[in-house]
């Protein structure tokens, strides 16, 4: 091969065709092309350097036997000449003896190739060296001064080349790696530009839940997805967390192009590309997850309604029994005190069996006793006839002189009558939460208050005991805390609201709140 004296014209060339690609095997191709022309040489490659590994590594070759092109495939940057190259020093080899002592290319490849001569020229990009343009010759033994400056003044170019070229490859996958994510994300994805609101671009999942093409999308504005009526919410919000810089997450509607509402979850975030601000969302669709919600609901309100009527029946029962015990054996038992109070009067002072007597007329008054107090908790003696403040007043007055601990009351005593479900719930629950005081709260105080609203009644029970961590208690087992369980039902049964705060050493406050 002749050398190219018109340097000039092959760095035009060159210029040109470089301008048309965009890929970097092509573009290294070309240079190594114009090398080879403007120099006269036959053969040759261009070695990139890997920064991370720190060696070089061949892209392209012309000229040379796919065995040689092969056993050259990488060179390392700190073996003799690749050293010196790196340092921006240009090597040139006189001959084929020059060429044959050398280990770059290795001795035996050279001679099994046949090659005479060869050059390693530096290729600078900002004063550093990011790449070796390596040409040999299979006929010359000596490449002539003009050869070498054309080389120069080629290395100069692949530079330049190599740098724009790389960029672009590294802009296009990342590009590929975004459309990738973009199109298989599992949600739908739209990004919008943030000034103007225009769709620029949506994936296929967007696509498929607003009803529209990907195409349809694109250049469309973002509020044409949304209904009419929640359009302005949407505007209102999106602009002021762009100018706060934040992310947007919430629930709203996609209007779809068949005039449907789909309901969705939106989470909206501000990020930049090529320079713009731009609105990048995610919309998942909520449709099947709001009809199971609605089962859920629907489950749960079942579920209350027959807990409510469970404690209706529950409720009757208690009645029922206590009515029973009251009326047939507390109206035996107090007949058979009677007559063996009487038979205790007729009997002879001194008889023998006396003292025993006594002792059964004892026992059977501590048996009544007993009774007594099953019925009062089967169903509160004053509730029917006294109301709920009365009712409250008699279990705070017992559990004192149970368990000994004090009981402040703050009850109302104009509380309107309520349905009987809610008085029963509220007796029951303030009965619980006094029992569990006694059993764990090593209390010294306790307050018990009821008190009404325009639309609701307030029943709270607070001690000064040693509390508990709500967050332990609702991580164990369900099974150690069925008192609070079954408190939290019956208000829930009853239409109110229950609420726990405590915290270990300082106390528990229990309260509920039911519609009057």
């Amino acid at each position: 091969m002749k050398p190219n004296g018109d340097f000039a014209a092959v760095a035009i060339r060159l210029a040109a065709a470089l301008a048309g690609t965009s890929s970097l095997k092509e573009g290294l191709r070309l240079c190594l092309k114009a090398a080879l022309s403007a120099s006269g040489l036959d053969s040759g490659g261009i070695y990139v350097l890997d920064p991370t590994s720190r060696t070089l590594r061949l892209e392209v070759h012309m000229g040379v036997t796919p065995a040689f092109g092969r056993s050259q495939k990488r060179q390392l940057v700190g073996v003799p000449y690749y050293a010196a190259v790196m340092r921006g020093r240009p090597i040139y080899f006189r001959g084929p003896d020059s060429l044959a002592k050398t280990n770059i290319p290795a001795s035996h490849a050279v001679r099994s190739e046949g090659l005479k001569t060869a050059a390693i020229i530096p290729v600078l990009a900002h004063k550093r060296v990011v790449a070796c343009l390596n040409l040999a010759s299979h006929t010359r033994g000596t490449i002539p001064a003009s050869s070498r400056r054309a080389l120069t003044a080629v290395a100069a170019q692949i530079g330049q080349a190599l740098l724009r070229l790389q960029a672009e490859t590294a802009v296009r996958q990342s590009e590929e790696k975004y459309r990738k994510l973009f199109n298989d994300a599992d949600h739908a994805v739209g990004l919008a530009d943030a000034e103007t609101g225009l769709l620029l671009d949506a994936n296929a999942k967007m696509a498929e839940i607003s009803g529209y093409s990907v195409k349809e999308l694109r250049g469309m504005h973002q509020s044409r997805i949304h209904p009419p009526a929640e359009t302005a919410k949407y505007g209102k919000m999106f602009q002021s967390r762009i100018r706060r810089g934040t992310s947007v997450a919430t629930r709203g509607l996609i209007h779809r192009k068949d005039g449907r509402d789909v309901p969705v979850e939106i989470s909206s975030s501000l990020i930049r590309w090529g320079g713009r601000r731009m609105l990048l969302g995610y919309f998942r669709d909520m449709t099947e997850h709001n009809r199971a919600e609605k089962r859920q609901a629907r489950s749960r309100a079942e579920l209350r309604r027959m807990a409510s009527r469970l404690a209706e029946i529950q409720e009757n029962e208690r009645r029922r029994i206590a009515c029973e015990l009251h009326d047939d054996v507390g109206q035996e038992m107090a007949g058979l005190a009677l007559a063996l109070k009487k038979l205790r009067h007729d009997m002879p002072a001194g008889h023998r069996a006396g003292a025993r007597l006594n002792t059964s007329i004892r026992r059977l008054e501590e048996l009544t006793g007993r009774i007594r107090a099953v019925i009062a908790d089967l169903r509160p003696p004053l509730l029917d006839d006294y109301g709920l403040p009365a009712t409250l007043e008699w279990i705070a007055g017992e559990f004192s002189r149970r368990g000994g601990v004090p009981v402040k009351t703050w009850i109302e005593e104009d509380i309107p009558r309520l349905p009987s479900l809610a008085e029963i719930a509220l007796v029951r629950i303030a009965g619980e939460a006094l029992a569990n005081i006694r059993r764990h709260a090593r209390a010294t105080q306790v307050v018990l208050s009821l008190e009404a609203d325009k639309d609701k009644i307030r029943l709270m029970v607070k001690d000064d005991g040693v509390g508990f961590g709500l967050e332990k208690t609702r991580r164990a087992a369900a099974s150690r805390h069925w008192g609070l369980s079954i408190m939290k039902e019956r208000a829930e049964g009853a239409g109110g609201r229950f609420r726990i705060d405590s915290a270990p050493g300082k106390g528990t406050q229990i309260l509920v709140e039911v519609p009057r």
